[in-house]
């Protein structure tokens, strides 16, 4: 089962995270594989690549994020912290933070360059399944199946809460929030 998918900034490389513990990287123009990553120990939930292209990260139910430098697919780090399943990823644009959501009920954000976990968000009452990071950087919103929490991104602070449920996703100028609404139905924010 494919779980997520992402494409790189440039379109020609697709990437795809699945339930069989693996990564697969696609060309996207010629549909073929060009190279699986194999290093995770259960499930991939999740899959995001950075503005630059150079970096995948992924997200499993081994409770890690991995990097991977997109060049040779070479492991680049994991990182530990979330005590639950990583369910969702995001990647700022300016390419300098990963926002991940746990089942262990918090959002993590980790500095992409040093690796380190910057904020450790708590709040949520439930697994949070979704997570999305607006185009100006500034807001991170999260989503369980019954709630959705606006963060600041440079400072961790909560800034909102809305009734809603996961997924969640900004349009591409940031100004609507859009998010599951249950009972197939979806909620829009402006």
């Amino acid at each position: 089962m494919v779980s997520d998918l992402a494409f790189s900034p440039n379109g020609k490389i697709l990437i795809s995270a699945s339930g069989d513990e693996t990564i697969a990287v696609w060309d996207s123009l010629t549909r073929k594989l060009i190279h699986t990553i194999t290093d995770h120990s259960n499930m991939v939930n999740c899959v995001a690549i950075s503005p630059d292209g150079q970096t995948i990260a992924s997200g499993s139910n081994d409770k890690t994020i991995r990097l991977w430098n997109r060049r040779g697919y070479q492991q680049r780090s994991i990182l530990t912290g979330h005590t639950g399943w990583v369910t969702s990823i995001a990647i700022s644009p300016d390419g300098q933070t990963i926002a991940s959501a746990s089942t262990d009920k918090t959002i993590g954000l980790w500095n992409l360059h040093t690796e380190k976990l910057i904020f450790s968000l708590t709040g949520h009452s439930t697994a949070v399944l979704s997570i999305a990071i607006s185009p100006d950087g500034e807001t991170v919103v999260s989503a369980s199946i019954n709630e959705i929490k606006l963060w600041s991104l440079p400072t961790g602070e909560l800034l909102r809460n809305l009734n809603g449920c996961y997924p969640v996703t900004f349009s591409p100028d940031g100004h609507i929030l859009v998010s599951g609404g249950g009972k197939g139905k979806i909620k829009i924010w402006r």
